[in-house]
């Protein structure tokens, strides 16, 4: 998108903060790849650390340092894409005695659901559900209070249900055909987990600072208030009740409508979800919301932004596939479907700095049923970065730039067309300095290869495989894009493992195994993938053999022929006796003398 015009804006963006209010106590997180990591201690870390989920000191922190870079570019809203809550809430009701419902399964292949519907059916569980739902509570209120001026888009993620990953859906009698998103005869009280963060996200409302004096810290800062006070709206209303206790998903519309932010449960999609809904196909009826939402907006020549949790690809780190494969098939039917309606696919889940796009050569197809690779679409699949340090990572957010103008279709009802234009990436050093910092800024960071499609238009996904195929070895070596993407992935930590690190190495399997993890919507798909960069690769060495194998003969003949000239170059200059020539040398001398 050209700068004539534009209007700009700004949203923050947060993913998988993980809150864990427990930290420093007993009862703290801890992951079980860390063991030497004390996140129970009085004395560890006040800002967290590597292994442990985020302390309250951390949280502070970011939206300390999230005042201070929007001081002159006011968020017109804020994303946090799922996973609010730490890991482990069952740890808390359990001693330990086993390991959170979804994680074992995720993690420990002798695991069966058996752990996860005890922990759903225990004495505990509903006591569970409510910490869960006060966590979500607790750190979206401190969002709201430091930025009372923007509107805040929660997504769920899989740890903000207990167990992990579990969530019972709850039907209110109306069959597919007669499902109304607009009103339920659903209650929270009779709705499980969905009622209980129904009950947290509607009850986060209190008072702030009514002034202008917004762009100031002292005014913003997690509830310091000033004597003109007003009451804030809760981030769910009675209106998103239809939709919320359904399946866990609403809409906003921001800028008039010009936008709609769909917020989608992806939960129910995971490769992890239990137990199995009555609708297989269509689970909460969020697919219908989705496609009627969409609809809407090109009826209305307005845009939308989905935003979720787990993304509809292949993770990045054991490259499982996150998605059922027929919800996966759905997804990319609708988005092929309303593509010049949707502008940005916003998701997180996996804690890093990543992106999928799909390529010119994509076999995904909305009719093969058989879906694969990503499609080609208008925009990429971004992933956030995590606040939470657990994994190694350093905590990050976005601030994302985005910008209209207008359709120029010459009607006084003319719209604003948005793109997302480009994002700061900030991450927060997990070290003796602890501090926050931009980590980069993308257009900068890509300009080099990417520079005028940048320019004209923002983060679209032309821009992103152009980055991919930039991916591609060079001379044999890793792409100098691969290693500056792949410094950014854990948000610029030094530690190393797994490929991500600053420091890290990446060999020629590394590097096959992230180039097609990016373009893959299946674990099928990333098989097929690397099994076609291997083959190419031998293709190529029996290519070359072949080369040099031609390039050999070649010179061999060429050898025995230069030999032979010089042999008959010394015959013609030695002088022949008359005598005794036969027919045979006469021969001999006229080719030598067409030499």
């Amino acid at each position: 998108m050209a700068d004539d015009d534009l209007n700009e804006h700004y949203f923050l963006w947060f993913s998988d903060v993980h809150y864990d209010p427990y930290y420093a106590t007993s009862q703290a997180f801890k992951s079980s790849f860390y063991k030497d990591v004390n996140c129970d201690s009085v004395d560890t870390q006040p800002l967290g650390q590597y292994g442990c989920d985020s302390p309250t000191a951390l949280v502070h922190s970011a939206l300390e340092y999230a005042v201070n870079i929007t001081s002159t570019k006011e968020p017109t809203f804020i994303i946090i894409s799922g996973d609010s809550v730490r890991h482990g809430v069952d740890l808390l009701f359990t001693g330990g005695d086993f390991n959170e419902g979804g994680e074992a399964r995720y993690n420990d292949k002798n695991s069966s659901n058996s752990a996860v519907e005890h922990a759903a059916h225990s004495s505990w569980h509903k006591q569970a559900m409510e910490t869960a739902g006060d966590i979500v509570n607790e750190l979206v209120s401190m969002v709201q209070i430091t930025f009372p001026n923007s509107e805040i888009i929660v997504s769920l993620g899989n740890n903000d249900v207990v167990p992990d990953y579990y969530l019972q859906l709850f039907e209110d009698g109306n069959d597919d055909e007669d499902v109304s998103f607009t009103e339920t005869t659903l209650t929270p009280e009779d709705s499980g987990m969905l009622g209980v963060l129904f009950n947290a996200l509607t009850s986060t409302g209190s008072s702030h600072s009514n002034d202008n004096t917004t762009s100031t810290t002292s005014t913003r800062l997690l509830g310091e208030q000033s004597d003109n006070e007003t009451i804030m709206e809760p981030i769910l209303i009675a209106s998103d009740q239809s939709t919320f206790l359904r399946g866990g998903y609403y809409s906003r519309q921001i800028h008039n409508g010009a936008i709609t932010i769909l917020s989608i449960n992806t939960v129910l999609y995971s490769s992890n979800f239990g137990p199995q809904p009555n609708n297989v196909d269509d689970p909460g009826h969020q697919f219908k919301w989705m496609r009627a939402v969409l609809s809407n907006c090109r009826e209305l020549g307005t845009q939308a932004i989905i935003v979720g949790h787990i993304a509809p690809c292949v993770g990045s780190f054991r490259h499982t596939q996150l998605w059922q494969t027929q919800y996966i098939q759905t997804y990319y039917d609708i988005v092929q479907e309303y593509d010049e309606v949707i502008t940005g696919q916003l998701f997180g889940h996996i804690h890093t700095d990543e992106f999928r796009v799909g390529l010119d050569t994509s076999t995904a197809s909305s009719s093969s049923n058989d879906i694969s690779m990503i499609p080609q679409l208008s925009t990429p699949i971004l992933l956030g970065p995590s606040i939470t340090p657990l994994h190694g990572n350093d905590p990050a957010m976005r601030l994302v730039k985005y910008g209209g103008r207008s359709s120029n279709s010459g009607s006084e009802s003319d719209t604003l067309q948005y793109q997302l234009l480009d994002y700061d990436s900030h991450s927060f050093t997990s070290g003796s300095t602890h501090q926050w910092s931009k980590l980069y800024t993308f257009s900068e960071a890509y300009g080099i290869i990417a520079s005028d499609i940048i320019k004209e238009e923002g983060l679209s996904s032309k821009v992103f495989q152009t980055i991919l195929q930039s991916m591609e070895d060079n001379k044999g070596k890793e792409s100098p894009v691969l290693e500056l993407y792949r410094s950014y992935m854990i948000s610029g930590a030094s530690i190393e493992g797994n490929n991500r690190g600053v420091n890290d190495k990446c060999n020629v399997q590394c590097r096959n195994e992230l180039v097609c993890t990016f373009q893959s919507a299946t674990r099928s798909g990333y098989e097929t993938c690397l099994s076609g960069r291997s083959q190419w690769k031998q293709r190529s060495i029996v290519g070359i053999v072949a080369v040099l194998g031609f390039i050999l003969v070649f010179a061999s003949f060429a050898i025995v022929r230069l030999r032979k000239k010089r042999n008959m170059r010394k015959n013609y200059e030695s002088t022949p006796s008359v005598v005794g020539l036969s027919d045979n040398n006469d021969a001999d001398i006229r080719d030598q003398e067409m030499i």
